[in-house]
């Protein structure tokens, strides 16, 4: 039963100091990428003296400092900005603010500083056992914004187009963008537990021809501590029938085998014929009086391999019952199917009257159902179009939703039927 779905439109970076400490029990969440697009909403001011009366410029040395020990990260850059990186925000020359976008800052460092500022607060408003989940793309130096058609009747038309504006690094070079948020991060205290492949087999086509076209981003999975809530199972995969035979088959010396390589045997340059089923039953024959009921198997390998072995803690638990009892499949594998690994392989999904970059809901669905219990809540400060609301409203789980863009805010409503009261309501009336 789902208690809460809350969507405020706002700056994130205020809205999250109305939660209270301690109250957030997973953060699903894709901040802007660094200069990709324009998202045509109000800028706001990063890093700003309060008492200060702003005189903003193009022209100023960035200088902050050490941003949690990111010595080497950060350093010192001074940004000569160009007349269009200009045009979407500039520096105060008193205190060192700077007014714009978040995503559209002149130099990648900035932003990341700008990102990593902001999940301090997430992390006070997170509980010790909660996770973070954050979808990061890369950008290319000197890139004329996200790749596509923006003409009329093209994949992006309608889509506001940003011109990458100078930076420190050479034209063409990737950013390292997400690699430069994980360990500023980390840094900063953060336990980072995986970094997830989201695999796209329906990526954007690019028309570069001296690189591979991009497949791929990054999901993030960080924690307060070492021990925190994760339910694997909820996410595992369901086994493959023959991975399930395989591994409940009888013992070498019942098995029925295949034909195969017995078959093969007598055709010369064809099969191995010490693989064939009678050769591999006659072998553990010869050796099973040797095996039989002993405790210690590796007494009859070599000399090396026992000395290495001998070195396990459990060597004793280690016995040769295999040879004739048969393999109980829930002693080896989970009964509620594997690993997902940390490749996902999930396709793109467009959402009618949709913000430019859409999560798709089963991107969402791994880190809700193996980072939120049921009737906990989720954060998303930067909801876009609101599936992490969508999927929470489904699934028995509260969400809180941060929007920055007014024009979203029905988009968000009516994916998150928000207006909609839940059917339990009608019993009561």
């Amino acid at each position: 039963m789902v208690e809460l779905i809350d969507v405020r439109i706002g700056d994130a970076r205020k809205l999250i100091h109305e939660l209270k400490d301690k109250s957030i029990d997973c953060v699903v969440t894709s901040p802007p990428y660094w200069s990709l697009r324009d998202y045509k909403t109000e800028p706001i001011i990063f890093d700003e003296n309060p008492d200060c009366e702003h005189a903003w410029g193009n022209e100023i040395v960035i200088n902050k400092g050490n941003p949690g020990n990111m010595t080497t990260l950060v350093g010192t850059q001074t940004a000569n900005l160009s007349k269009s990186a200009y045009n979407y925000g500039s520096f105060c020359s008193k205190c060192g603010a700077w007014k714009g976008q978040l995503g559209l800052e002149p130099t990648p460092v900035l932003f990341i500083i700008h990102l990593i500022d902001f999940f301090d607060n997430v992390k006070l408003k997170l509980k010790d056992e909660g996770n973070v989940f954050v979808n990061l793309g890369d950008t290319y130096s000197g890139s004329g914004g996200a790749g596509g058609d923006y003409n009329k009747g093209g994949l992006r038309e309608g889509q506001s187009k940003y011109k990458q504006g100078k930076n420190n690094y050479s034209a063409k070079c990737l950013c390292l963008i997400p690699e430069r948020f994980a360990i500023g991060m980390v840094e900063r205290g953060w336990i980072l537990r995986n970094s997830i492949i989201w695999q796209k087999p329906n990526h954007m086509p690019e028309s570069v021809t001296d690189r591979l076209t991009k497949a791929h981003e990054v999901i993030y999975h960080f924690v307060k501590q070492q021990k925190y809530y994760y339910n694997l199972d909820a996410i595992r995969e369901p086994l493959a029938e023959s991975s399930f035979k395989r591994i409940t088959q009888k013992n070498v010396l019942n098995q029925s085998g295949g034909f195969k390589q017995e078959e093969l045997r007598g055709i010369p340059n064809n099969g191995n014929g010490s693989r064939c089923n009678k050769m591999v039953q006659s072998l553990a024959k010869k050796y099973q009086c040797k095996f039989e009921n002993t405790k210690n198997p590796e007494a009859f390998s070599s000399p090396r391999a026992r000395t290495l072995r001998d070195k396990h803690i459990d060597n004793q638990s280690r016995t040769t019952l295999g040879l004739h009892n048969g393999r109980d499949p829930l002693n080896i594998v989970n009964p509620n199917g594997k690993n997902p690994g940390d490749v996902w392989n999930i396709t793109l999904q467009p959402y009618p009257e949709s913000h430019f970059a859409v999560f798709p809901l089963e991107l969402v669905r791994r880190p809700i159902l193996a980072g939120c219990p049921v009737g906990g809540t989720v954060l998303d400060p930067f909801a876009g179009s609101g599936t992490v609301g969508e999927f929470c409203r489904n699934n028995e789980r509260n969400a809180i939703l941060y929007e920055l863009n007014p024009d979203y805010k029905k988009l968000i409503e009516d994916r998150t039927m928000v207006k909609v009261p839940e059917l339990y309501k009608w019993c009561n009336l």
